[in-house]
């Protein structure tokens, strides 16, 4: 039996991240990490259609909203590149070039 295709089989990056940033196993989702976004995308569609007047100040609200969750998408990629360059370089004995 080949343990690294077991451990990447029943790895669940979600519990991972609960465990890390809460100390608990956490409330998973078994969706894909588009129909995750989506779902959220289409719940924010309907309050705000619901809850504020004017199509043009929805409008701006939704546009700023993206923006938003993008730009912290864009850094989170960047941080965790930086993090995986620096475990990278650890495993192969450069960990002073990380620095």
């Amino acid at each position: 039996m080949d343990n690294i295709k077991e451990v990447r089989r029943r790895m669940n990056v979600q519990q991972i991240r609960e465990f890390l940033l809460d100390g608990t196993d956490g409330d998973t989702k078994n969706q894909p990490t588009v129909e995750r976004l989506a779902d959220l995308q289409r719940e924010l569609g309907k309050y705000l259609k619901s809850n504020v007047q004017g199509e043009k100040t929805r409008y701006h609200i939704e546009s700023l909203i993206y923006k938003l969750l993008d730009e912290c998408e864009n850094v989170f990629f960047e941080q965790g590149m930086q993090a995986g360059a620096r475990i990278l370089l650890g495993m192969l004995g450069l960990e002073k070039l990380s620095e």
